[in-house]
């Protein structure tokens, strides 16, 4: 499994260059509990070591996502896709979709 992690990793490090793991200062992670919104409880970290800690804290019930410093636009303004799936197996990837989803769109532009 760490063989594939790894290797996912080094891809997305090709794919997108402002990608950083492991590189202290460099970038920033943010930690989301699960199960809360709205912005609560969220924390912008700066090593992978620190989002580790965080995550220990949060006893494993976490969402942890690279922060996109240079994000797309759409007319000026950030956006997300909510996007639903389920893992099933980790030993043979299964990975079920939700066959709908959603985006959603910044009220302000971005500066």
């Amino acid at each position: 499994m760490r063989e594939c992690v790894a290797a996912a990793l080094a891809r997305l490090q090709r794919v997108d260059p402002h990608f950083e793991l492991g590189a202290e200062g460099r970038g920033v992670w943010i930690v989301k509990p699960s199960g809360l919104s709205c912005g609560v409880g969220i924390r912008c970290l700066r090593s992978i070591g620190d989002v580790a800690r965080a995550v220990a804290e949060l006893e494993f019930k976490a969402v942890v996502q690279k922060y996109i410093e240079r994000p797309m636009l759409v007319r000026g303004r950030k956006f997300d896709i909510r996007l639903w799936v389920l893992v099933t197996s980790t030993v043979l990837l299964v990975v079920w979709g939700f066959s709908e989803c959603y985006l959603r769109f910044s009220s302000q532009r971005f500066t």
